[in-house]
């Protein structure tokens, strides 16, 4: 049930953007004339490569860093309980890193940003070019895409993962059609 959606595709080592899709019909009265992937949304999953890329290029875990996957409460003591569980419900147990980024776990993810400290996370991902409202902070659900950030940017991160840790700012559309 799909109703929208945006795409854009981005030349890592030039940042040029080679393709843009804002909407899926610019004349829909409701969903059109909106740049999807320039408005901030939540990034969900999408930025939990980047909490682990943190913790290993920090050195404090590797891809075979374990995690419990088990029902946890993220509350700081006194507040309502946070505790999020995966999509299907199920806990796995102990996995590791590369386990816990392939099937795209909430919990570990949310370990991983306490480990790396939600701070340092926080001002980490801004190096891979993610920019968060002025009104943001760091929270424990950071890690599973709480914080809204602009769709282009994280295009970006991606970039810099495929261009060897080198960010290169997205820039200039070249040709609109």
């Amino acid at each position: 049930n799909v109703t929208n959606g945006a795409l854009v595709a981005l030349q890592a080592t030039t940042g040029e953007i080679l393709v843009m899709v804002g909407s899926d019909d610019y004349n829909d009265p409701i969903d059109g004339q909106i740049n999807m992937a320039l408005r901030p949304r939540q990034p969900g999953s999408s930025i939990k490569p980047l909490v682990y890329l943190v913790g290993i290029d920090d050195k404090t875990m590797t891809a075979s860093t374990m995690f419990m996957d088990v029902v946890t409460n993220f509350a700081p003591s006194g507040a309502k309980a946070f505790t999020p569980t995966q999509a299907d419900g199920a806990e796995r147990g102990p996995v590791r890193l590369r386990s816990a980024l392939q099937f795209s776990l909430n919990v570990p993810a949310i370990k991983a940003g306490f480990l790396n400290g939600l701070e340092h996370q926080y001002e980490r991902t801004k190096d891979f070019g993610l920019v968060y409202p002025k009104t943001a902070m760091p929270v424990a659900s950071q890690s599973i895409g709480t914080l809204e950030i602009h769709p282009i940017d994280m295009i970006s991160a991606f970039g810099m993962i495929g261009n060897g840790g080198v960010l290169v700012p997205h820039h200039t559309i070249v040709k609109i059609l």
